[in-house]
């Protein structure tokens, strides 16, 4: 597809070896770049590798499927809004910044985070993500191969001092494919207990100052 100027796929599987450009039978194999990594740290899906060259950059799972339509309607949106995170996953909390009641939330009539399985970012949030996440956040992240997404919304919403999330309206988006509830990192019993525990943590982090502010609004 045209609007898109290069595919970045990163392959963390250590014990299968990385498929060649051919694997894909695409008409324009130039535009496909496979790097493999040394480790399948959750945090290297926002690492600002230097093939992404393009000021938006769509951040996407590998068990999602989202239509050319449907990339590019988001593309445009977040075209409007090149400062925030557009996506079609939206999530909510519950609870203010400042105190230790904070909580992750399924998303009900309002949200105030975006999750980053599928969604349009600017590629300086790569580098900012890069450049202020502790050492000790990052390792914490890895390990439990949860809550980057988090520390991404609260980047965005410290760089542009504002809500920063966009939910987009997307009928035929399908995901996550092929995993069972158990699989699915959802379907862990403490899930929601410690994406919660995340929210409070990277609160304190950002002391306190992140735009939490919730939206009613689909684009």
């Amino acid at each position: 597809m045209s609007t898109v100027s290069r595919l970045v796929l990163l392959w963390a599987n250590q014990e299968i070896p990385a498929p060649s450009i051919g694997t894909f039978n695409s008409r324009c194999p130039d535009k496909i770049v496979v790097r493999s990594l040394t480790s399948r740290d959750i945090t290297k899906r926002f690492a600002p590798f230097p093939e992404i060259r393009t000021d938006g950059v769509l951040n996407i799972d590998d068990d999602m499927l989202f239509s050319e339509k449907d990339i590019v309607q988001t593309f445009r949106t977040w075209k409007k809004y090149p400062w925030g995170i557009v996506g079609p996953f939206p999530r909510s909390h519950s609870g203010s910044s400042s105190s230790s009641d904070l909580e992750y939330v399924p998303v009900s009539v309002d949200y105030s985070l975006i999750l980053t399985s599928a969604a349009f970012l600017h590629r300086e949030y790569l580098r900012l993500f890069d450049e202020r996440i502790p050492d000790r956040v990052r390792d914490e992240i890895d390990r439990r191969r949860n809550c980057e997404d988090l520390f991404m919304n609260f980047i965005v919403k410290a760089h542009c001092g504002c809500s920063g999330v966009f939910a987009v309206r997307n009928k035929r988006f399908q995901g996550p494919r092929h995993l069972l509830a158990f699989q699915a990192l959802s379907g862990r019993s403490d899930h929601y207990t410690y994406r919660s525990h995340c929210l409070r943590e990277f609160s304190k982090l950002f002391g306190n100052s992140v735009n939490l502010t919730k939206s009613y609004c689909l684009y």
